[in-house]
């Protein structure tokens, strides 16, 4: 809960070199991601968005744990690897909010 309430990471960053966004339209979540890649490392990440406790907090604990590593990591990244991070077991529906942060995440390293 901390992560919902004082979340890290979150903001704008003004000279990312990609940005990705996406909304869970069974409910109602939204999160965007911005990435500054160089090198294959992804140097910072900054998010915005609204959603449940657990879309929000998950992009917080994500990003805090993924600057500074290799992109490529980042893209072998899968459910379980979100799971162990969270340090929760979820309900296939829950676990959809939690991997939203996720594939943002991917997506925007992609673009780069």
């Amino acid at each position: 809960m901390d992560h919902f309430h004082d979340p890290e990471c979150k903001g704008v960053l003004k000279d990312a070199d990609s940005q990705f966004e996406k909304k869970n339209v069974s409910c109602g979540d939204h999160v965007r991601i911005f990435v500054k890649v160089s090198d294959g490392k992804l140097l910072d990440a900054k998010f915005e968005g609204d959603g449940c406790a657990i879309s929000q907090a998950t992009a917080s604990i994500l990003l805090s744990e993924v600057i500074g590593l290799d992109t490529k990591k980042i893209l072998e990244m899968d459910a379980k690897s979100i799971q162990e991070l969270i340090e929760m077991q979820l309900s296939p529906v829950r676990l959809k909010c939690a991997l939203l942060s996720l594939e943002v995440l991917q997506e925007a390293i992609k673009q780069v």
